[in-house]
This record gives C-alpha cells, sequence and structure tokens, in this order.
C-alpha cells in the first residue's frame, strides 16, 4: 500500500525507462537528445500525443525514430534487446511515433514506407 492508502501501482514513464536503456547503448548526444524529446512528448501525460503503448516500448520507439532521424542507425533488435521488451512491442511504439513526425514521416507521408521498405496503398 502506498502512503495514501491505496492500492497504486507504481508506473514509471517513458522518459525513466530511456534513461535506462540509455544506460544501456552509448550514443552521439544528438541521438540521445532527440529521443528524450520524442519519449516526452509521446509517453507524457497529453492524450492527443501519447501513443498507445507501455512507457518501455514507447521508450525504445522514441530511440528508434531518434536513431534514424539523427543517422545513427541502430538495430530494432538492438534497442528492443537494451529496452528488454519484444520486437513487436518496439514496432507498435516506433510506427506511430515516427507518422507523427515530419522529419521521419515525410510532408508526402512516403517517407515512413521508405524507412520500414513497405509499399502501402496510396
Amino acid at each position: 500500500m502506498s502512503e495514501r492508502g491505496t492500492d497504486e501501482v507504481p508506473w514509471d514513464s517513458a522518459t525513466d525507462h530511456l534513461e535506462d536503456i540509455l544506460e544501456e547503448i552509448d550514443l552521439p548526444e544528438e541521438t540521445a537528445d532527440r529521443a528524450e524529446e520524442l519519449a516526452a512528448r509521446y509517453g507524457g501525460a497529453d492524450p492527443e500525443a501519447h501513443v498507445r503503448a507501455t512507457p518501455p516500448s514507447i521508450a525504445a520507439g522514441a530511440l528508434y525514430c531518434a536513431s534514424l532521424s539523427t543517422n545513427f542507425y541502430l538495430t530494432q533488435a538492438e534497442i528492443a534487446d537494451a529496452a528488454d521488451i519484444s520486437g513487436p512491442s518496439l514496432r507498435n511504439a516506433w510506427k506511430p511515433i515516427a507518422e507523427r513526425e515530419s522529419d521521419l514521416a515525410g510532408d508526402d507521408g512516403r517517407g515512413l514506407r521508405r524507412l520500414t521498405g513497405g509499399g502501402g496503398r496510396d
């Protein structure tokens, strides 16, 4: 029981989890800063921006997107391993983030397909 007398489950934020991941992976400062920005934006309290995923998955997704946008490429497997999540959990988190970020999705929305190798429908 917490001090308030409730059975609240402690739930860390995406930024808390990102800090743990960053201890596992050596990154340029630019990539780490971008990952922190994305984790705060999409793992925060704003329901309009929130990505429907667990905080560890959002943190990992933010890092993957940051690696793409800063040209410091990390594999999904590297990030999933450092975050202690599955590959599908990472994919379910990073794609919604990338779709919302113009530097990743591209103005015409084709950038994401180019990054993922998917063709998609027009």
